[in-house]
């Protein structure tokens, strides 16, 4: 569950499942989705379950390290 959001972000939206998605995968701190316009045969994107304007602000470790993990 995401601790912040920012409704204003497809991102927010699509964690909170008010945009319906394609889930490929998800963790306690992340999600995997197929992009909705994707620019590629396969186009999936890993995104944080908690909202930030830069990967490099996420708050603690663990949310990070969470996010590597799904990506793995």
């Amino acid at each position: 569950m995401m601790k912040e959001e920012n409704m204003d972000c497809i991102f927010c939206k699509i964690v909170a499942g008010e945009v319906p998605t394609e889930l490929i995968a998800e963790n306690e701190h992340a999600i995997a989705f197929l992009d909705l316009y994707p620019q590629a045969p396969v186009h999936i994107l890993v995104v944080p379950k908690i909202h930030s304007e830069n990967i490099l602000l996420l708050d603690n470790s663990s949310n990070l390290q969470g996010l590597f993990e799904l990506i793995r």
